[in-house]
């Protein structure tokens, strides 16, 4: 136990220092914990190692290619189970068996499905494998393998034009400006250009308004590729933005208040402009500029808020219900998925960066009488949220102080991270391999 009690997994150094040097929490990051609970990386090797591999078969508008990767038994053991979902809700499904496919060959099988004829809406193609029979190792009904298709993908558009959103009205009382619609009131501070307050029906949801974020806590892959040297600059950047402009333009569907902060340390600006309709409806543009110095990658581009305690009830359209990221997604399905926000927080064995939901089309944080607020992204979001700070799960070098995920506490709050791209995590090895390239985020121009 930790100094005031709770449980954690002690690690090199815990019971005190001999004169030995020790790897600190090196030998304890496996797949699966100390007593047999699983770590939520555990999932995707699980997905990547999966015995039956399916792909699309050209030309051919309902079949599929079934790929057997197994060495000795064909797929008559199994079934499959089929779905197709409309913006994460049934219209179809079945199950099948497999045809008689040899290990290590290949074959086409049909799906009954019908295709999607209207582009309103997303649809996405599920298939699950499992079990017939119990057997020496796996119990009846278990789930082998699984993968997931989009049928059809929405377009996105702003169905409402100015004609359907009356305006709010603004006023301003000394530093503060104030925009009241429709059961709502915003309230920005003009000497810092922060949404500080945001009420609907009477009930405050925030404790902090959304501001620039570029820093994630580090994960162990990190600290041993050498990103808290490399991409430290980041760190801090959105707390030490100076804020340049504070405008504010009425329009016929809304209020635009536009902020402009500069990044001195990085030589770079970011632009927040929000339109707020009369219906309580508030739309937040984030554009990054960097200058012409140097810079490293960025570990997140997006904003972070904190909101009101109550408001601790997740409800997610997008990858889950584990915590995925870019470069470890597959094993997390599409889905409407929900959960309480500690629910999501995975205490590793040294705290880092956890709790992320990948390709979020929207996301609901509401308090247990159902009431909050809704955030749709334009692009699929990645979005997390937390009961502490960012700073209660960042890397301290295990000298200066050791961290414990079994050590971080509930806090009176809820940290909401809104992000339009968020680095992988890495994983070729723990002793220097960076993330691969393609799921970082290089610091050129960015619009979201």
């Amino acid at each position: 136990k930790d100094s005031i009690g709770n449980d954690i997994w002690a690690y090199g150094g815990d019971m005190g220092f001999v004169g030995v040097e020790n790897d600190s929490n090196f030998c304890a990051n496996g797949l699966v914990a100390a007593n047999r609970t699983l770590h939520p990386h555990y999932w995707e090797v699980k997905r990547v190692y999966q015995y039956i591999h399916f792909s699309p078969a050209p030309f051919c508008s309902n079949k599929i290619s079934v790929r057997n990767v197994f060495d000795f038994t064909t797929l008559d053991k199994y079934e499959l189970h089929w779905d197709v979902k409309k913006d994460g809700k049934i219209t179809e499904q079945g199950k099948c068996d497999f045809p008689t496919i040899m290990p290590h060959e290949s074959g086409l099988m049909e799906i009954p499905f019908t295709r999607p004829d209207k582009k309103d809406s997303e649809y996405l193609l599920t298939l699950r494998v499992f079990t017939k029979e119990a057997n020496a190792l796996l119990p009846a009904h278990f789930e082998i393998a699984n993968t997931q298709w989009v049928l059809s993908a929405a377009a996105r558009t702003d169905t409402e034009t100015a004609t359907d959103r009356q305006a709010p009205k603004m006023r301003t009382e000394k530093n503060n400006v104030f925009i009241c619609g429709k059961d709502f009131t915003a309230i920005f501070s003009k000497p810092t250009g922060e949404l500080t307050s945001l009420c609907y029906n009477g009930k405050e949801i925030l404790k902090n308004g959304p501001k620039p974020n570029f820093w994630r806590p580090l994960t162990d892959n990190d600290v041993a590729s050498g990103t808290p040297k490399r991409c430290g600059t980041w760190q801090y950047a959105g707390n030490k933005m100076i804020l340049n402009k504070f405008e504010t333009t009425s329009r016929a569907d809304g209020i635009c208040i536009k902020t402009s902060y500069e990044l001195k340390e990085q030589e770079s600006y970011v632009e927040l402009t929000y339109t707020l309709s009369g219906d309580g409806q508030i739309k937040i543009d984030m554009h990054f500029k960097p200058g012409n110095k140097p810079l490293p990658e960025m570990l997140r581009l997006g904003t972070r808020m904190i909101l009101a305690a109550d408001y601790d009830q997740m409800t997610w359209y997008g990858r889950g219900p584990h915590e995925n990221y870019a470069d470890r997604k597959e094993s997390a399905l599409i889905d409407i998925y929900s959960a309480s926000v500690w629910e999501q927080f995975h205490p590793y064995v040294r705290a880092q960066e956890t709790a992320n939901k990948n390709d979020v089309r929207w996301v609901e944080i509401k308090d247990k009488e159902d009431f909050g607020i809704r955030i749709e992204g334009y692009e699929p979001l990645n979005v997390s949220a937390w009961n502490f700070t960012q700073d209660d799960i960042d890397y301290i070098p295990a000298k200066t102080a050791h961290k414990h995920g079994g050590s971080v506490e509930r806090k009176d709050m809820v940290w909401l991270n809104i992000d339009h791209r968020l680095t992988g995590v890495g994983g070729d090895n723990t002793w220097g391999a960076q993330v691969h390239p393609e799921y970082t985020i290089t610091p050129h121009e960015w619009h979201y």
